[in-house]
């Protein structure tokens, strides 16, 4: 019958699929992780359609298995496997909006590379981390005591349901998003990957509401992405910097409406932190590390 459910098969094209592994094993630049040559013979098999995204993550996982049983080096086993599974699940068309979307995709990017139990759990202590755009200061996150009322506040004040790029009110429907973002991210409710976790959910959302998404642009500055993440949520009263959201609209504007923005690293440094601090502002802290994580341009799509 016509009207049947009907199983999600995978039918994406060879360029989407090419998309999704570039932005996937980009988005590992945001920890500092690249991805090896195996990964690369195993994402150009399931491009072209030898295996499905789930036989990919699977084949990944089995050949780290096999490499730990054997004594042999793990390098690159996070980059790869938390690749395949961004690829599976963006292939997937899944999202729900709650909460517990967060903890449904950390827990399947990161099943079994983070210590029990906080795969797919929220963080039960409080930390810091020290930033390089920020002159060594950390952005300020939630009290690991709030992590499900603030993430329950940010979804409950978001209009998800009443959100478009279409509408003539667009330009304030696009601040709510880039808040909502920054403020999930804020939260930073796991102990570990909560940078890629956010990419993910937000990549889904926006497929979910019919969005057109540039893949590229995690590809190539996902590093950017995290570092305009952390200035959207620093702020000092003392020395008058307050909260900036700008390099997130910018990143997003390339993502969402095929704008051009430049989007380098150095101009995400916090001038004001350095000079406070008689330091130098960096020039080149990001160069060498854009330049190995950056994306070759014959690959993007």
């Amino acid at each position: 019958m016509d009207d049947e459910y009907r199983r999600v098969e995978e039918t994406e094209s060879y360029e989407t699929k090419a998309a999704y592994w570039a932005a996937a094993k980009g988005l590992q630049a945001v920890d500092g992780l690249t991805t090896t040559k195996y990964l690369d013979q195993v994402a150009e098999n399931h491009i072209v359609g030898r295996y499905t995204s789930t036989e990919a993550a699977q084949l990944v996982k089995n050949y780290y298995e096999k490499r730990a049983a054997h004594g042999e080096s793990l390098e690159g086993r996070e980059a790869d496997l938390v690749s395949a599974r961004i690829v599976e699940l963006l292939e997937s068309r899944a999202f729900s909006y709650r909460p517990t979307m967060l903890s449904f995709i950390h827990g399947r990017l990161f099943k079994g590379l983070i210590d029990h139990p906080y795969d797919a759990k929220w963080r039960d202590y409080n930390f810091t981390k020290s930033e390089p755009i920020l002159a060594g200061e950390t952005v300020v996150y939630a009290d690991f005591g709030i992590i499900s009322d603030n993430l329950t506040y940010d979804f409950q004040e978001f209009d998800h349901s009443g959100f478009t790029l279409s509408a003539e009110d667009k330009s304030q429907r696009f601040e709510s998003f880039i808040t909502f973002i920054s403020n999930i991210w804020q939260t930073h409710p796991f102990v570990e990957g909560n940078t890629r976790t956010v990419a993910v959910f937000a990549e889904l959302f926006l497929r979910a509401k019919g969005a057109r998404i540039d893949n590229d642009v995690f590809a190539q500055h996902s590093l950017y992405f995290r570092n305009a993440l952390v200035r959207a949520n620093y702020s000092s009263l003392a020395l008058g910097i307050p909260e900036d959201k700008t390099y997130l609209k910018l990143f997003f504007e390339n993502v969402l409406f095929g704008a051009h923005h430049e989007l380098k690293n150095r101009t995400l440094y916090c001038d004001a932190l350095f000079v406070a601090k008689g330091l130098e502002v960096p020039s080149d802290a990001f160069q060498a590390r854009e330049k190995k994580t950056s994306i070759p341009e014959e690959t993007s799509l």
